[in-house]
């Protein structure tokens, strides 16, 4: 991590001096997306700098800076703000990557009770409006056709012999096994699920579609935080609304709790709920598709295989 601190250091010195100060690096502070963090500065003054993975193009990253400014715009102050360098520009290219400075989001993750629920989605349903479209785009959803593909996908390898393998010194052999079982049991149900909506046209805007409980730090049980913006892009709200009660709302009271909280910001119809129902379940099992996927098909390395241990885990336990 020297190096990256020393180039951490280097990028700052494209931003005004008020905006520097001591450097902490946090490596991907839990992620697995390839990114780097590094605290910047202490007390009221600290900053987040943000070394973006390697693939992330000025284009998409220009993308992700106007819904952030967006939500700035509309007053949500639990979204960071971006701080321009020296010569205005929003990012600075240095070391093969893209390099952001952003406020430092103040909060603690993990509270799952009902209030912070409600306080959760209160504030996602803030951000969807925020990113509404006064005349959006109609097409089907894309959370929809990114799961029919997984289906496809994984549909012959079910039968095939194939599965994960068994290395008893691979922290996540043991639990990608189960993954692999509940895949093979579960994926048959995705025509059901899936095939009554790939061809509905519905309303799409720009979602997080990454959204679980480590994105969202409260403080004193307000959002003080929504943190990780990567993987934003046209789709259906009913997307974000699946993906954070599979982390949040993990029971029947927390998700009616969830969902009563948004429609109050932002009114859901039913054929919305059924939706988030939907991609929620589906989702789970393409989740632990994916991190089948990733680990053993497509040969990814990751820095801490015993935090993919847990992150896949909890996949199976929701779909056990």
């Amino acid at each position: 991590m020297i190096v990256s601190a020393n180039l951490a250091a280097d990028v700052l010195a494209h931003y005004p001096p008020a905006l520097r100060g001591p450097i902490t690096p946090l490596g991907n502070h839990g992620g697995f997306s390839g990114a780097l963090l590094f605290r910047v500065g202490d007390g009221d003054a600290t900053c987040c700098l943000r070394a973006w993975p390697i693939d992330v193009k000025p284009e998409r990253l220009d993308y992700i800076h106007a819904l952030m400014h967006r939500a700035a715009a509309a007053g949500l102050d639990f979204v960071p703000r971006i701080f321009p360098a020296t010569n205005g520009q929003h990012a600075v290219s240095s070391g093969g990557r893209l390099w952001e400075l952003t406020t430092w989001m103040p909060g603690t993750a993990g509270a799952a009770d009902v209030p912070h629920v409600e306080a959760a989605f209160t504030a996602l349903a803030r951000l969807h409006l925020a990113w509404s479209e006064p005349l959006p785009a109609h097409s089907a959803c894309p959370a929809v056709e990114r799961r029919w593909s997984a289906y496809r996908d994984w549909l012959p390898l079910t039968t095939s012999g194939w599965q994960p393998p068994s290395d008893p010194l691979d922290p996540v052999a043991a639990v990608a096994k189960r993954a692999w079982m509940a895949v093979r049991r579960l994926l048959p149900e995705l025509p059901h699920l899936l095939l009554p909506w790939t061809s509905r046209l519905l309303p799409l805007q720009s979602c997080l579609c990454d959204i679980w409980s480590d994105h969202v730090l409260f403080t004193e049980g307000r959002v003080t935080g929504l943190i990780d913006f990567g993987s934003c892009k046209l789709d259906h709200v009913a997307v974000d609304l699946a993906r954070l009660a599979g982390s949040m709302a993990t029971s029947a009271e927390r998700r009616a709790a969830a969902l009563e909280a948004y429609s109050r910001v932002r009114p859901l119809t039913a054929s919305e709920r059924v939706l988030a129902q939907v991609l929620e379940r589906t989702g789970d099992i393409v989740a632990a598709a994916n991190w089948l996927r990733w680990l053993y098909r497509e040969s990814r390395t990751y820095e801490d295989r015993q935090a993919i241990a847990v992150r896949l885990e909890g996949v199976v336990e929701r779909l056990s």
